[in-house]
């Protein structure tokens, strides 16, 4: 007969949970920002590739070469919105491009600039914002001899 009752008590208990911690529905994806991965080539057997890492960070270009091709991979689970390529120089943001037509995939978009005059060490930063407002940037330093 006590079995019974604590039976019934955890079933109560069951029943008021599921009906009172159910009225909130939580989308898991919005908790994830946009991800930038910036490419490195890499020589395997079957020859050169480039891959995303999220070690990448810089190059150093060899001397009198001035400009580079800025690869990256950038994803958003929610969607996205926009991306903008700047280029920095003490705190100041100069965009260099703004990409808003994510028509083919509009979770990843792969990013190739061209990158040219670059004389002195630059940085490059890439903003990427999805469709619900989270936000991420992401710098990218080009190292001269």
């Amino acid at each position: 007969m006590k079995t019974n009752k604590i039976i019934d008590i955890f079933f109560l208990f069951f029943i008021f949970t599921v009906f009172t911690g159910c009225d909130k529905e939580e989308d898991m994806f919005a908790k994830f920002p946009p991800e930038i991965l910036y490419k490195r080539l890499e020589m395997g057997t079957g020859g050169e590739s480039w891959q995303v890492s999220p070690d990448v960070k810089e190059i150093t270009l060899e001397s009198g070469i001035t400009e580079w091709t800025v690869r990256a991979r950038v994803s958003a689970p929610n969607g996205l919105n926009s991306i903008e390529l700047l280029k920095v120089n003490s705190n100041n943001e100069k965009v260099l491009a703004t990409y808003a037509e994510f028509t083919n995939n509009p979770n990843v978009y792969e990013l190739n600039f061209v990158v040219s005059g670059v004389v002195s060490e630059t940085v490059i930063r890439i903003k990427a914002l999805d469709t619900i407002g989270n936000q991420t940037a992401k710098d990218f330093k080009i190292k001269v001899q």
